[in-house]
């Protein structure tokens, strides 16, 4: 979820601060007649102006769970309470943690002023058994809100450098309701192309304490929205 910095930090110790927390379900399905189910879990903690979140997931194709797991390592610095920059480091396997793990990493921020929110990424994935590139990517995704509940999202994501594959240029809308609770939905469409072309349906229900989380995560489907 994009997640304003402004409000106020939940829960105050001498280990850090507890800034929020999310628990999510994906579903998405693509024209190329397929499913893709995830559970996604968020957690961060501030020091100060550094920020901390640490994501964990597993997800699996038309309902099979543990393929693949992944989790994602985010460290950023408050430059100001609507503007942070960071960096993040993560693993994902596959074949229900059979594989070697690859690897992700790269730079993101996020930026909310008023009803806007946008969150950006810069990053690089690796194959899991050599150094090759499995891709680059320039990740975007923007928020409005229209209320307290309804939202208008955003997003673009773009590849490049592939050792394996064509470029791909994803482009998304969709709408998103919050209760004011902490419960949430969302859907969303998106446009793949590139070497192949992909429409894809995603639907999203998820549940955030405190303050949620601020970034989105950096594994395979979560770029990729579905590959």
């Amino acid at each position: 979820m994009l997640a304003g910095t402004s409000a106020p930090a939940v829960a105050q110790s001498a280990l850090g601060t507890f800034e929020g927390a999310e628990l999510s379900y994906r579903f998405t399905k693509t024209s190329e007649d397929y499913g893709y189910n995830q559970f996604m879990s968020g957690v961060g903690i501030n020091f100060g102006n550094l920020t901390t979140q640490f994501d964990l997931g597993t997800g699996g194709y038309d309902g099979e769970f543990g393929d693949p797991s992944t989790w994602t390592l985010h460290v950023g610095y408050m430059v100001s309470p609507n503007t942070e920059v960071g960096a993040f480091y993560g693993q994902e396997t596959w074949g229900g943690g059979t594989s070697d793990p690859y690897q992700y990493y790269g730079l993101e921020g996020m930026y909310a002023t008023g009803a806007f929110e946008v969150e950006a990424a810069l990053g690089t994935y690796l194959d899991n058994n050599s150094s090759d590139i499995y891709y680059q990517f320039l990740t975007v995704d923007g928020a409005y809100a229209f209320n307290q509940n309804w939202s208008a999202l955003g997003h673009l994501t773009l590849t490049s450098n592939s050792e394996y594959y064509e470029d791909f240029v994803i482009i998304g809308a969709g709408a998103r309701y919050e209760t004011g609770t902490g419960m949430y939905a969302q859907a969303s469409y998106h446009s793949m192309r590139g070497e192949f072309d992909n429409n894809i349906l995603e639907f999203k229900v998820g549940y955030e304490f405190g303050n949620g989380v601020t970034y989105s995560n950096r594994g395979w489907n979560d770029v990729l929205v579905t590959y």
